[in-house]
């Protein structure tokens, strides 16, 4: 990959070409290796890389020495690809740089979307030997800063070591003036993408509405969709004259009709728009960069009662890259996340919210526990992240009452303490609803600490 080739892609370098991002930091350290744990796997035998929070970086000429010896990782410049390197987690899209590296052409370049941590989300490489407890050892690396967080960790698996690396060139930055990310034209904007209704009954057609302007006036604007887990794609177009749908025209907003699926019930699409200029440049929304899909299932039961809905919808490709990936990993899987029978939000993102005690999920339409993330522009409930959506009785599955820890927390609550909000969801994927009923429970984080000690600057906050 290039990302410098082209200025939209997420690995596009935003600094300008003389400036920052141009200088590589040696990331070293040298100590004993001690006082880790070696108990879940038995050696000192890996090298761990991570980012401290979202960006991306180059890595080049890796090492791990013990005293004067030889590097004991045997792929360390890259020339000959990512052998040996495996990539997890967050940092899931990190891989091969063929026209960046410090000495030769190669070099690992590491796209991190948070913060690494020691369980999988961070790059791991065997090591040609181990180390031993008690070994003087060095670790080191060279690194380029491109975006974002502007610092890594290597570390010894069993945190027996570690070095930490602050990137030089991350402070630079081009206000006000042209970088690699500017262009002298852009494709339509497309804004306010959505459906009608929210929840189709089998065989409903479906109006999908959308607002685009561009100074170049527009030339073509098409609703393609496809019925998953096909890929033929079909197309109609949208119109903004007061037929076929659309309501009002000449109004800016268009519109365009899906005829319902014969037999699938989950459709993609997406809105695509050509300019009115020479240049002709047709843009997509959802981007084509992020292969991002508007989904809406045909059929999805409605559920009765006072309790709120959540629901997710996932491609077939979507739901096999979830279910094959690490329980533990915060990677987001894109999809569509709906709010009752009223609220759809396209290109949510869902994950397994795993823990040390909570794991061995298989897929995210069975017994499992959920994070949920929206898009930056469409909070939910005041907040991004709806990020602990749990079983009763901390997640076990196995408290019929669903009545158990909420009584605990009443408890806590009448007594005055600071108690976590837990309220009581449905939950349902792809049409499958979760267990009787779950929790979306608020957790310790921020506005937690916010909430309960608003005017206290100090202090430690401990959480199991």
């Amino acid at each position: 990959m290039d990302w410098r080739a082209d200025p939209r892609l997420p690995g596009a370098w935003a600094g300008s070409d003389e400036s920052a991002g141009a200088d590589w930091t040696t990331v070293e350290a040298t100590g004993v290796a001690e006082g880790g744990e070696v108990y879940q796997r038995g050696s000192i035998d890996a090298l761990h890389l991570l980012m401290l929070g979202e960006g991306e970086c180059l890595v080049d000429n890796v090492q791990v020495l013990v005293g004067d010896g030889a590097n004991r990782i045997g792929n360390s410049t890259f020339e000959s690809g990512l052998g040996g390197w495996v990539v997890q987690g967050n940092h899931i899209r990190s891989g091969l740089e063929t026209n960046g590296g410090f000495a030769g052409k190669n070099s690992l370049y590491v796209q991190a979307s948070g913060n690494g941590d020691t369980g999988v989300n961070r790059i791991r490489v065997k090591l040609n030997s181990p180390v031993r407890d008690g070994d003087t050892v060095t670790l080191r690396a060279r690194v380029r800063w491109l975006a974002g967080w502007p610092e890594v960790l290597l570390r010894l698996n069993g945190n027996y070591f570690e070095a930490y690396g602050k990137l030089s060139g991350s402070l630079g930055g081009t206000p006000g003036r042209v970088n690699s990310r500017a262009v002298t034209n852009t494709g339509p904007a497309i804004a306010g993408v959505t459906h009608f209704p929210v929840l189709p009954a089998v065989g409903e057609p479906v109006l999908v509405t959308a607002r685009v302007d561009d100074p170049d006036g527009i030339a073509e604007i098409m609703l393609n969709f496809r019925s998953d887990p096909g890929t033929n794609w079909q197309s109609v177009p949208m119109r903004n004259d007061g037929t076929g749908g659309d309501a009002v025209g000449s109004d800016g907003v268009f519109s365009g009709i899906i005829p319902p699926p014969e037999t699938e019930k989950l459709v993609a699409f997406y809105v695509s728009a050509q300019e009115g200029s020479s240049a002709g440049l047709t843009w997509r929304s959802p981007s084509i960069i992020t292969n991002h899909e508007c989904l809406v299932r045909y059929g999805d039961p409605v559920v009765s009662g006072a309790f709120g809905t959540y629901r997710m919808w996932l491609t077939a490709t979507n739901t096999k890259d979830w279910s094959s990936r690490p329980n533990l990993s915060n990677e987001p899987v894109d999809g569509t996340f709906v709010y009752g029978n009223w609220r759809v939000i396209y290109n949510a993102g869902g994950r397994y919210a795993g823990s040390a005690y909570h794991q061995h999920f298989d897929s995210p339409s069975s017994d499992c526990h959920y994070v949920f993330s929206m898009p930056g522009d469409e909070r939910l409930l005041g907040t991004r992240s709806l990020n602990k959506i749990h079983a009763p009785r901390n997640g076990l599955f196995d408290d019929g009452t669903l009545q158990r820890e909420q009584t605990v927390y009443w408890l806590v609550r009448r007594m005055g303490q600071p108690s976590l909000y837990r309220r009581y969801v449905n939950v349902a994927v792809n049409g499958a609803k979760q267990w009787l009923l779950m929790e979306n429970t608020q957790v310790g984080s921020a506005d937690f600490v916010k909430e309960y000690w608003p005017d206290d600057a100090e202090g430690n906050l401990y959480k199991l």
